[in-house]
């Protein structure tokens, strides 16, 4: 279970971010996906911009 930003990838500061398809590269070799999608309940400051990933090893 994750929490993820999802704001354009970045080297200089935090949040480093990254996108949908970028974490899904990264992650699909070791998880089976079963929930990957926009966040329904980030505080407002954050609405928008984090991904809530649900995944089981493989």
């Amino acid at each position: 279970m994750g929490l993820l930003w999802s704001v354009e990838l970045n080297d200089m500061h935090p949040p480093f971010g990254g996108s949908k398809e970028e974490y899904h590269d990264y992650f699909d070799e070791y998880f089976d996906f079963v929930h990957f999608g926009n966040a329904f309940n980030s505080i407002q400051p954050r609405s928008g911009r984090e991904l809530f990933l649900l995944a089981e090893k493989k």
